[in-house]
């Protein structure tokens, strides 16, 4: 009952949405994940995205397209295997995604995610079927690092573990951005924007 219950919640606020703030996204598929199934991952990301007020543009990472300058609003995402180590020198296997620098705030345009992880997740829940759904998750959570910082969330695309509950809701589309995180990604959106457009004086300027 309470699944139908946030579903329901999510399809009436969603419906009420307002205008969407478009990003353009370069998809480097260096593992070579099939087709079709990324193509269900990035239709399932766009979802969840839009929930915070966010359409995507994808695009592919051919050289023609890497060539062109980054803007605040564009960004590269790299599908990988594994994240190979942590700070020990360890060899990880469970963490799904990762920003290359959120100390650069405003300025990083680059996020990661391990399709190798995501399958493992699928596999030990028995769900292979959802690969694409939980491939498309970690897309847009990875999305809301870069956009509101390293925090996590006791629930929703920002919690931290998913867990079997999680993943039956996401089956089902009902895990979203809040209506907290959506004003947060739509402040960060229009952050970018000011920063990247003002002029950057020269020490000989100041």
């Amino acid at each position: 009952m309470r699944t139908i219950s946030l579903c329901l919640i999510g399809l009436v606020w969603s419906g009420a949405a307002a205008a969407q703030d478009e990003i353009s996204v370069r998809v480097c598929n260096a593992v070579h994940i099939p087709e079709p199934t990324l193509e269900r991952a990035k239709a399932q990301a766009g979802f969840v995205l839009s929930t915070a007020g966010v359409s995507v543009k994808w695009l592919d990472c051919s050289t023609a397209t890497m060539e062109r300058e980054l803007g605040p609003r564009d960004f590269v995402l790299t599908l990988a295997g594994f994240r190979s180590t942590n700070e020990k020198g360890r060899f990880i296997k469970q963490i799904m995604g990762g920003t290359w620098d959120l100390d650069r705030g405003t300025k990083e345009n680059h996020l990661t995610v391990y399709y190798n992880a995501v399958k493992d997740f699928v596999n030990n829940h028995g769900q292979e079927d959802a690969l694409n759904i939980v491939l498309g998750y970690a897309m847009a959570h990875e999305f809301g690092h870069l956009f509101m910082g390293r925090q996590h969330t006791h629930d929703g695309v920002m919690r931290r573990d998913w867990g079997a509950g999680d993943l039956e809701l996401m089956k089902q589309n009902c895990v979203r951005f809040s209506t907290a995180e959506r004003a947060r990604i739509q402040k960060e959106l229009l952050e970018r924007d000011r920063v990247w457009n003002t002029p950057t004086l020269l020490a000989s300027e100041k």
